[in-house]
This record gives C-alpha cells, structure tokens and sequence, in this order.
C-alpha cells in the first residue's frame, strides 16, 4: 500500500465512508475525510493496512476502529490549542454573555484551584484572563498577568512570539484605553474607557483564522462568477464547537468543562 493517495483515491475512500457506508459519525464530512486522508496519521495507517482497504470497500458497515479513527478527528488534542481556547473565553466571550460578574467570586475561585495542583492550568489561564477584564484596580490586573506569564513560561517555554503570553499581550495592544468625550451639557471631565479586543483579530491571533475562513462565498470568475468558498478546516471547526459549547456556560460551568 503506498503512503500517500493520490487526489482520486482520497475521493473514492471519503465518498465510500462517509455516503456509501454506515457508521461514519455525522459530524465528519466527506471534505474533512478527502483532505485529512494524507495528514491524519491514524486514519492514514488504518488505511494503508490491504486488509482494513479491502473490507471498507466489500462492507456496507465501516470497522469499528475506522468509526473510533473518524471520531477522533473531531477532538482537540493539542493543549496549545486549548490554552487559547481558554483564554479567548475569559478575555473575550464570557464578558460579552455575562456583563455582571462579581470580581470576588473570580479571586475565591482562583484561591481554590492552586496552579501547581491544576493538571493542564486551563482554569487558571480562563480565571486570570477574566480577572484582567473584570477589574478595575491595577495591583489585581498586574497578579492577572503575572499569572498567565507564569502559566505561559511553564508550559511553552521557548515559543517565544508565539507563546500564550505573547499572544494575550497582543491582544492586550488591541484594548488601549481610548478618551470618551463627555456628553453635551454634562459637567463631568472626559472618562477613559478600555476598548473591546475585535473578536475577528483574537481569532486570528489565537488560532490563525482569517476573514476566508467566515464567507459562504467568493469569487471565482468564469460564466459563475460567485462560487461557494472550500470548506473549513476540521481542526478549526473542531476551536468553533469549542468556543461555541463555552459560550452559553455559566462561572462554574465553564471550570467544569476546562477541567
């Protein structure tokens, strides 16, 4: 069985499992299977085995190990990742859902759960983030960084620009205090206030998204001229459901489903 298959092969295996088979989990398409046939390293050894081959194209009901292999795909098994998750959820969207937070519930939270204790500092990283956010006094802000600092040396020392801490200062950059002038005929002075980091650009930051990977459509010229645009990859639909599952989760919650 040679290595790699080529473009038609990675057609006919994904059009077999995903339309002509049963047992293909539904939220893995035909696309997801074509184009990860070549980078997904169990899928491809499972396939590349003559037997598994043979038994997927005589059997209307895939191998329960093929079944496992294309579940897998929809995981998320990079903690590089989940700590971006993490951390989007406590810097961008648990604020936006719930607007009032009590600071001192997250401070009792982050006095309970002890970094050193914490399997993956997911928690922590969601916490600290959420208390940056949500303070208004700079001594907590600064224990906030100080936190993720601490969390982002300890787990991806070297990755330099492209560590945690790296990316939450440049998110950071993105909410400089801006002056509000005050409404007409008030008497009080112009107030500072802290911009929204642009959810758009923390994608792209965090997780290499970019406007493409939003559009139903493009551009595509010829008698057409409007075509639909590829599809997403699955290792960033894979961030959106995980974003997605956070986002209508409360405090507790969310500590929960990141531990």
């Amino acid at each position: 069985m040679k290595y790699k298959f080529t473009l038609k092969e990675r057609q006919d295996i994904a059009y077999r499992i995903k339309w002509k088979c049963r047992g293909c989990p539904e939220e893995v398409t035909y696309h997801d299977i074509k184009n990860n046939l070549n980078s997904d390293i169990n899928l491809l050894s499972f396939l590349k085995n003559e037997s598994n081959m043979q038994f997927l194209f005589k059997s209307k009901v895939l191998d329960e190990d093929l079944v496992r292999t294309l579940k897998e795909m929809t995981d998320i098994t990079d903690l590089y990742f989940w700590r971006r998750i993490a951390l989007f959820h406590g810097l961008i969207q648990f604020r936006r859902s719930h607007p009032i937070i009590d600071p001192k519930l997250i401070e009792n939270k982050i006095d309970e759960i002890e970094f050193k204790n914490e399997r993956n500092g997911l928690v922590q990283i969601f916490l600290n983030a959420l208390r940056d956010v949500c303070s208004t006094d700079d001594e907590t802000k600064i224990k906030a960084r100080i936190a993720l600092k601490n969390i982002s040396e300890d787990r991806e020392e070297g990755y330099e620009n492209d560590s945690l801490f790296s990316h939450y200062m440049q998110l950071q950059k993105l909410s400089d205090i801006d002056k509000k002038a005050p409404d007409f005929g008030s008497n009080f002075d112009a107030t500072s206030i802290k911009k929204q980091i642009p959810e758009m650009k923390a994608y792209e930051i965090l997780f290499d998204f970019d406007q493409y990977d939003f559009q139903d459509y493009e551009f595509v010229g010829g008698w057409r001229e409007i075509g639909k645009t590829k599809p997403m990859d699955r290792s960033k639909k894979n961030i959106l459901k995980a974003i997605q599952d956070l986002n209508s989760l409360n405090l507790i919650q969310s500590i929960e489903y990141l531990s």
